[in-house]
């Protein structure tokens, strides 16, 4: 796996799966189940199934949550209550995903020995939700983590000046399924750790300058956080 997958891919899923970014623990399932990518990703989904698709979460054969886990909904089921309410409004990861990395202002160019490079301004360990910007039947929730990737509008200016004249088409907050689950996190401890608390939401006043209008579709308003519960109303956990 690490000599194979994790080789491209370490630097965001690699480090949050087996728990290298700091103050994060590996994913439940590599502590747990020893899992490797291919117990989740087949062979026909990595190297595609003869269709094409407008991004990966449109992917037919993806690899979902409760494909294995059914039993979260049945009468017998911890948490029943919780899960059958946020069915379909919240994503898996936002109850269950700790802090990932978000990356910023990349911009590729070549050194004077004629050698390319790419260099990032910065990259954080953060936590944000934002709206699902590409709602399906398969990704119905309102709600889904939302992580930033590093193009900036000059980021191929060393080569072609403007040429990414059509910025603001798509977000650079992006939706995230990231590898690092655990059963018990910050945000769902509690009810009110989510709820109500504006840090976790990705708000107009936490866009760059710049960056606002390619991010309107994912951007939470403040009416739409949801509201505090009262401890009344809180379900009783078990």
């Amino acid at each position: 796996m690490e000599e194979v997958c994790t080789a491209c891919h370490g630097s965001r899923v690699g480090n949050e799966y087996l728990g290298k970014n700091a103050q994060c623990s590996p994913d439940v399932h590599y502590i747990k189940g020893r899992m490797k990518c291919k117990d989740c990703h087949t062979s026909d989904q990595m190297h595609g199934d003869g269709k094409q698709y407008p991004h990966r979460y449109a992917v037919e054969n993806s690899p979902t949550c409760i494909g294995c886990h059914k039993e979260i909904y049945s009468s017998a089921a911890q948490n029943r209550d919780q899960h059958t309410t946020n069915k379909d409004s919240v994503s898996c990861q936002v109850c269950h995903s700790q802090a990932y990395t978000n990356c910023f202002g990349c911009h590729v160019a070549k050194t004077k020995e004629d050698q390319k490079y790419f260099e990032v301004e910065s990259h954080s360990i953060g936590f944000k939700i934002g709206l699902n910007p590409n709602q399906s039947k398969k990704h119905p929730e309102k709600y889904v983590t939302v992580r930033h990737v590093p193009v900036d509008h000059d980021t191929f200016d060393f080569y072609v000046k403007d040429a990414l004249s059509n910025f603001d088409v798509q977000p650079t907050w992006k939706m995230a399924t990231p590898h690092n689950i655990q059963r018990k996190t910050a945000q769902n401890s509690a009810c009110n750790n989510c709820h109500g608390n504006s840090r976790l939401f990705l708000l107009k006043t936490g866009i760059r300058s710049g960056y606002l209008n390619a991010n309107r579709p994912v951007i939470v308003s403040y009416e739409e956080i949801p509201d505090r519960i009262e401890k009344k109303d809180m379900p009783i956990r078990k």
